[in-house]
């Protein structure tokens, strides 16, 4: 299993390493001449944002899904949560989907993945080392970002691990309420191929009410969330 675990986390980083950050820089490369001929007044990074957004173009055609477009609710803070989670994938489709609309957008990932050089590229997309065994100090390092920023976009997956976890991690709540920030819900639809956003809400005094909220959010979208896993609590440290 080990070995498995270690060629799965070595492909899926190549992955990401092939896709995100080898072929932009030689697609930039041959086609730099060409962008800047066509407008003259495109920068460096506006060239590779485009090329970025071309690329996860091509990584949504290759799988068959399509991409919604952002909703009237989108705000430059807030956080997104998505559902279902069930493989590394998940994470390769968030990258994707942010560079599509040109959006800087952080995904936490566990610390044991950064390592270099893939360290360097995962940073660069808006990666951030988290350690799961201190969630109450991630949730107030995140509403301290959030505090620090005038733009911040957090994207978390409250199933945590894919492997059968019977309880929803909260920490987006905690987050949410503490940063005061809106929620925003994602859905990866399997059944139509296509990642949609179903719904925005503002947190309220109670956990358990809004959870019912979101349940009812993607139970309308098609994807019913677990009744009977209750909501694993996880306190914003004092």
């Amino acid at each position: 299993m080990r070995r498995f675990f270690g060629f799965h986390r070595f492909f899926t980083f190549s992955t990401l390493f092939a896709v995100f950050g080898i072929l932009p820089k030689a697609v930039f490369l041959n086609a730099n001449r060409i962008f800047l001929k066509v407008e003259s007044n495109l920068s460096r990074r506006e060239v590779m944002k485009m090329l970025g957004s071309l690329l996860a173009q091509i990584i949504y055609a290759l799988r068959g899904w399509s991409f919604e477009p952002l909703p009237d609710y989108w705000a430059s803070k807030q956080v997104i949560i998505g559902f279902p989670h069930r493989s590394n994938m998940d994470t390769v489709m968030a990258f994707a989907g942010f560079l599509r609309v040109g959006v800087k957008g952080h995904v936490l990932i566990k610390d044991t993945w950064f390592f270099w050089p893939m360290s360097l590229l995962i940073r660069a997309l808006g990666g951030i080392p988290v350690n799961r065994n201190a969630a109450g100090g991630v949730v107030g390092q995140m509403v301290k970002e959030f505090a620090e920023r005038e733009s911040f976009i957090l994207a978390l997956v409250p199933e945590g691990s894919r492997r059968g976890v019977a309880r929803l991690k909260t920490g987006f709540w905690h987050i949410a309420r503490g940063a005061k920030v809106p929620i925003v819900c994602w859905y990866l639809d399997p059944i139509n191929k296509q990642t949609r956003w179903v719904g925005r809400l503002e947190t309220s005094e109670s956990l358990e009410h809004d959870l019912q909220v979101i349940r009812q959010l993607y139970a309308d979208a098609g994807f019913e969330i677990p009744p009977d896993s209750p909501p694993e609590a996880e306190k914003i440290p004092a």
